[in-house]
Parts: C-alpha cells; structure tokens; sequence
C-alpha cells in the first residue's frame, strides 16, 4: 500500500484527530507551517498522533521535510509531542523547529513515549523549547527497547523534577543512541544529561553533546 500524502497541516490532523489512522503508513510533501496550533482548544495546541492507550505503530517518513512552529500546552498531560506514544513504529527523515511544548512527563519534540523496536532515524529537533516536570527530552522523553541513529537536537530543556536531556529524557531496556548529538541547554536536577537523562542498560555509540547543563548530571 502507498503511504498517504502530508503535505499541510490540515493534512497533518487528519492523522491526529483519529485513531484508526494510527497504525498507518505516510510521506511527508513539504515543510508544513503549524504555528496554527497556538489557538487550537482553547490555547492547549496541538493534540499528539498517539496516546497512553492507543499508540502510533504505522510509520512516517518526514522526507527531510520540517514541522514548524509546533505549539503544545498541557502542563497536566503526560505523552506529549508531535507523536505521544510510538509503540514498534519508524519514523524518519523528519525536523521539528521552533516547537514549544509544555507538559507533565514523557514529553518530547518529535514523540513522547517510544517503545518496543521504535525507531527513530535521521531526525532532528531545533531552536525549540521544552518544559515539563520529568522525563522531558529534545527528541523524545522515554526510550524503552528502541534506537535513535543519525539524529540530532539543538533544544532548551527545562524539567522541575528531573530526568531530562538535550535529545532522549531516558532510555532503557536495551535501547541504543547511535551517530547522533545534542546541543542547547538542561535545567533540571537530578538526571540531568547534554544527551540523555537516566540511561540504563542500553548503549551509546559515537555521540556527542556540546549543551550546557545546570543542575546535577553530565
């Protein structure tokens, strides 16, 4: 089956707004403009493609296209981001720039919550910021038996509790950082990194972080 075309931001919603198209294939066409999201239900932005019971698994291929000027804010809501939960999903060849987004935990730019063999391929996140209280990253918040190659994040990253970091919140359970790097800022203690936050048995392999971290981590 081909993949569906993306090419707006209405496009974009129509993915969103439905959960039986959440396991579905799409390509994106052009750089989409969704700085309409700041007026969306009553100022709480974007509404993401995944939660904590129905998750993304189709895939989404960017086309080295960007999203931007996303726009979230629910600072009570867990699973946050373009994506709130991927569960065995690709999504790739993807940026998102100039996003703000607010919310509780697993919050990231590009997903929230990725698990079970999601991978997350030539992605990157830019000139945006991030607020929530933990599990808070430029990329994605949580990475649980999942891979991130050849990404890169460029993102402020504010977390009131803990577990942040300039690309991925977390990782864990055999999860694998690989060929990417992060730059920007991480105000959060503790578990603060310039890449990950907590990182728990899994691997990091040729990385690298220049952003400044403040609070107690490295």
């Amino acid at each position: 089956m081909d993949p569906y075309q993306i090419g707006s931001l209405e496009n974009l919603y129509w993915i969103a707004e439905n959960t039986d198209r959440w396991d579905d294939h799409y390509q994106q066409t052009a750089n989409i403009d969704a700085s309409g999201t700041s007026t969306w239900f009553s100022g709480e932005g974007w509404s993401p493609i995944g939660n904590s019971s129905t998750k993304f698994t189709g895939s989404y291929d960017g086309g080295g296209y960007t999203i931007n000027n996303l726009y979230i804010n629910r600072s009570t809501d867990d699973y946050q981001g373009l994506f709130g939960s991927a569960n065995g999903a690709y999504i790739s060849n993807l940026g998102i720039e100039g996003a703000d987004i607010t919310g509780k935990r697993q919050i990231g730019c590009l997903i929230g919550w990725s698990e079970y063999s999601t991978v997350i391929y030539r992605c990157w996140s830019v000139n945006s910021s991030l607020t929530a209280e933990a599990y808070a990253g430029g990329l994605t918040g949580y990475l649980r038996e999942s891979e991130i190659n050849q990404c890169f994040a460029n993102v402020i990253v504010t977390a009131s509790l803990d577990l942040a970091g300039c690309l991925v919140g977390g990782a864990n359970s055999f999860s694998t950082i690989e060929n990417s790097y992060s730059r920007g800022s991480v105000d959060t203690s503790p578990y603060a990194g310039g890449i990950v936050g907590l990182f728990d048995g899994s691997q990091m392999i040729n990385c690298y972080s220049t952003a400044f971290i403040d609070g107690h981590g490295g």
